[in-house]
């Protein structure tokens, strides 16, 4: 047994923690320790060592996700979390630790179903956080691969990250301003620089089809924010996404919709062209890409061979596993691809009805409709005798909207058969007796053509 290489160890895993950013790489280098500690299977090395490590671990074990990591690295993960359990550990301790295994069992378990070739969509069926997160993950607007920064040259940790924005009119003397969700406290130059291209390129493409006439706030959300991101390379993703929300938000009949099946890599000029990423970079963010829930990976022309490269290399292992690489040179040939981006026009009757709407034209309709139906209403429930009709041996004395108010016997049976309507007159009428619009019923029990009926009064 040797206490002071552990030690050592441990004075050095306190230094890298308070020096990495990345919670995966914190994650593994905790595991690396644990797996140390464990092999001396002494309960007082135990004891001594672990304790210090667990919130940490628990926190890094329950924000853990399989996607973008070969599944060998979850695994050994989850392998050290179940021999962590016998250790001597609080049961609180312990429940949170089975809590987030269950959750990267179910992430792990639809990562290694994409692998082996199931389809995406069918997958998503987890009742778990992980399983929530996956679906949310797939239907999101726009996807790109990132690199965790680490340390350690020799390890490569990547996410998909999902990007959505919103876009807000505001005054046309105002400059456009852009938010960034979760804030940065500051933000890379070239990413800076990028979120001005590509909202240049995205404007210029939809004056073709919409006249803006307002400047705009554009939110940018990532939905993951794995740390603090750096480059241009998710220009492209981030131009789609400005594309589609200018359209959706000035209400153009054309729309743009991204599909959730496809990651996109490459910054994009202000010319409209695909910048490369470089052979390194694309390798990596092509594992990734890999070891995700996604079946399209849109590179640089110039980086398409690095891709492909690893794409075979990765499939010798996972033969089955759907994933498909583009390669393209412009925006153009992006938007060109139904299998990338959906553009559809509205239903003409629908599109001319959102284009009708305005405020003003809202409160004037809302009052019409209020209006009408008022007077409809007011029909409805008349109650001013309007009508007189006889029916079956009654008299139903009716509004006039024909609706009945009321109904009593009309008298004689032989009235009903009479084809003279001056007899009837003799047994009802309907008279303004007070002049105050309001009609009055009167019964007349007279009828001089049979005053010995016993049936008179």
């Amino acid at each position: 047994m040797n206490v002071f290489k552990l030690e050592e160890i441990r004075k050095i895993l306190n230094q890298k923690l308070t020096e990495e950013k990345s919670p995966r790489f914190c994650l593994l280098l905790i595991t690396d320790y644990f797996e140390e500690v464990l092999s001396y299977e002494d309960q007082t090395i135990l004891s001594a060592y672990l304790p210090e490590f667990i919130p940490n671990y628990i926190k890094y074990l329950r924000a853990y996700s399989p996607q973008g990591l070969h599944p060998k690295k979850t695994e050994r993960i989850i392998s050290i979390a179940k021999k962590i359990l016998s250790a001597g550990l609080s049961e609180e301790e312990k429940k949170k630790i089975k809590d987030a295994v269950a959750g990267i069992k179910a992430g792990l378990s639809f990562l290694k179903a994409v692998l082996d070739g199931a389809d995406v969509e069918e997958e998503i069926s987890f009742n778990t956080a992980e399983g929530k997160r996956l679906a949310e993950s797939v239907k999101a607007f726009v996807s790109f691969p990132v690199l965790e920064r680490v340390t350690d040259k020799d390890v490569s940790l990547g996410l998909l990250e999902n990007l959505s924005v919103m876009i807000q009119k505001k005054n046309l003397n105002d400059p456009n301003s852009f938010e960034i969700i979760p804030g940065s406290r500051e933000l890379d130059e070239k990413l800076k620089g990028q979120i001005h291209s590509s909202w240049n390129v995205a404007k210029k493409y939809v004056a073709g089809k919409i006249k803006i006439t307002h400047s705009h706030t554009a939110i940018i959300r990532f939905n993951n924010k794995y740390g603090e991101y750096v480059g241009d390379s998710l220009g492209a993703a981030l131009t789609l996404a400005f594309i589609g929300e200018l359209l959706k938000t000035h209400n153009a009949r054309e729309q743009i919709t991204v599909s959730a099946a496809a990651a996109f890599t490459g910054s994009l000029r202000e010319n409209g062209e695909v910048g490369e990423v470089t052979d390194g970079i694309v390798s990596k963010k092509t594992e990734t890409v890999f070891f995700s829930s996604a079946e399209i990976f849109v590179v640089p022309k110039e980086d398409e061979n690095a891709a492909l490269d690893k794409l075979n290399k990765l499939k010798k292992e996972f033969p089955k596993r759907n994933l498909k690489v583009v390669p393209v040179e412009t925006l153009d040939d992006i938007l060109m691809r139904r299998d990338l981006v959906d553009i559809r026009k509205q239903n003409i009757a629908f599109y001319s009805a959102k284009k009708a709407y305005t405020p003003k034209f809202a409160f004037t309709f809302m009052l019409a409709v209020v209006l009408m139906v008022a007077a409809l209403l007011y029909e409805k429930f008349d109650d001013n005798p309007s009508l007189l009709e006889y029916k079956n041996g009654y008299l139903n004395v009716l509004n006039r909207m024909g609706d009945t108010l009321w109904t009593t016997k009309s008298g004689p049976e032989r009235l009903e058969k009479s084809i003279f309507a001056h007899e009837r007159k003799y047994y009802s009428r309907l008279i303004d007796v007070n002049n105050d619009g309001q009609n009055e019923v009167l019964l007349c029990g007279e009828d001089k053509n049979n005053s010995d009926d016993p049936d008179h009064k």
